[in-house]
């Protein structure tokens, strides 16, 4: 069978070998243990920034941001997380290929020990070589989607904190006013009253000494209806 490439694309520096005269072999391969801590740990990593986007998303239009410090650290955090589930696929993706490279050494390192001819015991320790060589870059690569996914989930667990500790010191949204403009008869004139019912102050529309129109605030007792 011809290897004339490799799985990264490159072309395989090892010479052809006739696999028909060699017995297949399929090792039992053994992940270091640390691996599966890994794996275990990228899951709820994921798992909780794919939670935390979804509900950001769709709770946006409903968050208040009084400043642009908090909508620059809102989209942080989700950049954030982002970038934490797109290192955990990488991580995934890195780690199938540190097996799958630790599977052809550990068979070749097998058919190395089960033949005699001095030619094809070289071909052989040269593909060897080569998927350790693989196996040691997967395992670089691996690393470095971790750290990436891990530092980049505490930095948006950092921000999300910091978000929302602006939202609940953020001051009250003021309620609307509802102003509402009448005339009052009084004898021998009308008076014009605006009434605020959101906070029921009133002011009357008269004018100061320059006879320029102004609102003057007022008191109107509730039971008689009269100014104070």
């Amino acid at each position: 069978m011809a290897n004339t490439a490799s799985s990264t694309g490159k072309k395989d520096p090892c010479p052809e070998l006739e696999y028909k005269d060699l017995t297949p072999a399929y090792p039992d391969i053994h992940l270091p243990p640390t691996l599966d801590w890994y794996r275990q740990a990228a899951n709820w990593l994921v798992g909780l920034a794919t939670g935390a986007l979804a509900v950001g998303l769709s709770s946006a239009d409903h968050i208040p941001f009084n400043t642009h410090y908090q909508q620059w650290v809102a989209g942080l955090t989700i950049a954030c997380f982002l970038v934490t589930v797109g290192s955990g696929v990488a991580f995934y993706l890195a780690i199938t290929r540190f097996a799958n490279c630790l599977e052809q050494r550990e068979k070749y390192g097998a058919w190395y020990e089960g033949i005699t001819l001095a030619e094809q015991k070289e071909i052989i320790l040269c593909k060897h070589r080569k998927a350790d060589k693989d196996s040691k870059a997967a395992e670089t690569t691996y690393g470095f989607f971790y750290g990436t996914m891990l530092w980049s989930f505490l930095v948006a667990v950092v921000g999300m904190v910091l978000t929302l500790v602006g939202i609940l010191r953020a001051p009250a949204i003021p309620k609307p006013q509802k102003l509402t403009v009448f005339t009052a008869s009084i004898p021998r004139s009308q008076q014009t009253i605006l009434l605020d019912e959101t906070s029921n102050r009133t002011w009357l529309l008269t004018t100061d000494t320059a006879r320029r129109l102004i609102w003057q605030p007022i008191q109107i007792d509730t039971v008689t209806g009269k100014k104070k």
